[in-house]
């Protein structure tokens, strides 16, 4: 992921490479990768988890917009960066979303969002709906609003960690811009182990008061239907692994 982002033709960014308690030479690596760069800035920590390490990189963050990127993903192309940037020139849109590219069984499938309605909270339902926009992978997020409502992941969810973080920065937006392409290329975990996080109960109910808490009341259809669409798939789940 790293000589993905150093091959793109945008060079206005800091990267933060948070070491998350490793007990490899993940350390070595990444302080080697940062040697004479100085847009690179390493931060090491106790291990805690994702949620924990991207907290850890928004806590020295100094760049006006914010992207998540994983290790062991890719980024297609060399105008990610730019084409997403230059989408959020215009100071009044709050969040830039894109499209994803999901490889599963070595074969990849690009999934492109529909036009922007104009109604950021239906437009985001109506994604949810059809199984896209859950990621944070897929938006670029303005520093100053994480900053002003105090956004942070929360540590205790091990699934759906990125959809609550989303849910709750997007409620205090009021204009977002689509970009028409995929960029980022995701691949799934397949594990038992990921199952069994998705079917824990509780994780299950925080992130249906988030949804919830996010429609504020409004498009109650809409609602019902994705926490139909998630209870299928906790279903497919379940007979999957026979958890």
């Amino acid at each position: 992921m790293i000589k993905d982002v150093r091959g793109q033709n945008y060079e206005d960014y800091e990267m933060i490479l948070v070491n998350d308690g490793s007990t490899d030479d993940s350390l070595v690596t990444l302080k080697d990768a940062a040697k004479g760069d100085g847009r690179l800035k390493v931060v090491t920590k106790e291990n805690g988890g994702v949620s924990s390490a991207r907290n850890a990189g928004l806590d020295v963050a100094k760049g006006e917009l914010i992207l998540f990127l994983d290790s062991d993903d890719r980024v297609t192309g060399k105008s990610m960066l730019a084409d997403i940037a230059n989408a959020l020139t215009d100071p009044k849109l709050d969040v830039a979303v894109t499209g994803l590219y999901i490889v599963k069984k070595g074969v990849r499938e690009k999934f492109l969002l529909p036009s922007y309605t104009g109604n950021v909270r239906k437009y985001t339902l109506q994604c949810l709906l059809a199984g896209k926009l859950y990621t944070v992978y897929t938006k670029m997020f303005r520093r100053e609003i994480i900053e002003k409502h105090k956004l942070r992941f929360d540590e205790k969810l091990s699934f759906g960690e990125d959809l609550v973080f989303s849910l709750r920065y997007l409620r205090h937006c009021q204009k977002m811009v689509v970009v028409p392409e995929a960029y980022y290329i995701y691949y799934p975990s397949t594990s038992g182990t990921f199952a069994k996080m998705a079917l824990d109960t509780k994780q299950r109910r925080t992130n249906v008061a988030e949804l919830r808490r996010f429609a504020g009341g409004k498009n109650k259809f809409l609602v019902s239907m994705i926490e139909l669409r998630w209870r299928v798939s906790y279903a497919k789940l379940w007979l999957k692994y026979k958890l």
